[in-house]
């Protein structure tokens, strides 16, 4: 990826998080209160009431404001400045202390742009958006196409695209279970990729850091990786 795609991506997302676009390659920990954060929608769930986003010695911890000073305490006690599971271990104790009900995720994020894309897709990748039920479903949850991987008639695989913003629209992938491990995901994804790029987009894929298949998938078409990232979502 271009030193130029990678400061829009830092641009972009500082302002999600509320920090300054430094603060994503500083080197050391910022925690910022961000009134804004259940705005967040490229995220894995919401309402959010902490985002951490890391990339190397950089984190920047996104908090309800009233969370702040106790994750600015909790963080005082320890040398940890990644997001590894220790890290994320203790912001997920600290938040649960002060909220009565969450839920938490440990991800990672990986971008596709012109200069890294490998084109996978086959004449069987086709936009499935208004005819395919289960297409219809996702453009009207995310508002983007849908490409299908078709085999026999009937779609197999779905690449979700996910219009979220000016600078970053993200893929959301599906495989029939008795489908998965060929290629399909693979296929097309490829197609979606393709698509968003020709918008001038930069093409995005978030998954569980554990979900290997998932990581596997987005490498193999290009994808490079961005950040780690840990959410706590409220549920009551």
């Amino acid at each position: 990826m271009t030193i130029a795609a990678t400061q829009e991506l830092d641009r972009y997302y500082a302002h999600c998080l509320g920090c300054e676009p430094d603060d994503m390659n500083r080197g050391c920990l910022v925690v910022i209160g961000n009134p804004r954060i259940n705005t967040i929608m490229w995220a894995k769930s919401a309402p959010l009431v902490v985002f951490g986003f890391g990339k190397g010695e950089s984190s920047v911890i996104s908090a309800r404001p009233s969370l702040k000073p106790h994750i600015e305490t909790a963080l005082r006690h320890t040398a940890q400045r990644r997001l590894n599971d220790a890290f994320c271990d203790l912001l997920e104790k600290t938040v649960a202390q002060h909220m009565s009900k969450i839920a938490c995720f440990r991800g990672i994020r990986l971008y596709c742009d012109q200069t890294t894309f490998e084109d996978k897709s086959s004449s069987s990748d086709q936009v499935v958006t208004a005819e395919d039920p289960h297409a219809i479903e996702l453009n009207e949850k995310w508002g983007g196409e849908v490409f299908g991987h078709v085999e026999d008639g009937r779609v197999v695989s779905w690449a979700a695209v996910k219009p979220l913003s000016e600078v970053v629209w993200d893929i959301s992938a599906e495989t029939l279970p008795d489908c998965q491990g060929r290629g399909c995901a693979r296929s097309a994804v490829s197609a979606a990729v393709k698509h968003i790029l020709s918008k001038g987009k930069i093409a995005a894929w978030a998954c569980d850091r554990t979900n290997e298949a998932s990581i596997r998938t987005a490498k193999s078409v290009g994808f490079e990786e961005y950040a780690l990232e840990f959410g706590c979502v409220a549920e009551d």
